[in-house]
């Protein structure tokens, strides 16, 4: 029995460090997702909470991420489709802003609105600001937000910008990524489950498993 426990060790890492990390992850990025936020930020031009699956592993675990992907191939190639979903949903969140922020209509309507706009808003920086918030759909926003008082009176009618082929094809983009998300976590719970059954491995510590 206490060789079993020690031969098991390797497939609870998987499941401790790899598969229930990324479940988790993949659960919070459905969140945003769903409502077409694609949290994408302007000044770093990555998606901040829609992360590549390698990063919801700790650094410490990223072995056990190793030896996960080269023993379940298919698990691999679902994981790494899904990251090129995510890469390419960036990408056309990066062309969308480029394509807004290049309009002088867009420069021209974002000046205007931050100069009747009365508080603390960062016109140097106003027209990404905007356009950020335009690219994730961003509908209202709670009030402690600094831009919540600017966006609840300028939103509306600067989300008419948010028309044309280029947002298309982010929204299919990330209708594409929620549903290659939805792949990997099927699997993922598919995996979890045949290593529960083949050796044992529960689907989370418990308290006795951690007194050991």
């Amino acid at each position: 029995m206490a060789r079993r426990e020690v031969h098991n060790e390797r497939f609870k890492a998987w499941v401790y460090t790899v598969i229930n990390p990324v479940l988790e992850g993949l659960r919070i990025e459905s969140g945003f997702l769903q409502k077409g936020n694609w949290t994408f930020r302007f000044h770093s031009g990555e998606l901040e909470f829609v992360r590549p699956v390698a990063a919801y592993v700790e650094f410490p675990s990223q072995p056990n991420l190793e030896d996960f992907l080269e023993s379940n191939p298919e698990d691999k190639r679902i994981m790494a489709s899904r990251d090129q979903s995510r890469e390419a949903l960036r990408a056309k969140c990066q062309e969308a802003l480029a394509f807004l922020t290049g309009q002088g209509t867009f420069r021209q309507k974002v000046s205007s609105c931050a100069e009747q706009f009365k508080g603390d808003f960062q016109t140097e920086v106003a027209d990404k600001l905007v356009a950020e918030l335009i690219v994730n759909n961003i509908r209202s926003q709670p009030e402690h937000y600094r831009t919540f008082r600017f966006w609840s009176r300028y939103g509306e009618e600067l989300m008419a910008f948010r028309t044309g082929e280029i947002f298309q094809q982010a929204d299919r983009a990330g209708e594409q990524l929620a549903e290659n998300n939805k792949q990997v976590s099927a699997r993922l719970r598919e995996t979890r489950k045949q290593l529960a059954e083949a050796h044992d491995v529960p689907f989370a510590p418990y308290q006795n498993s951690l007194a050991r």
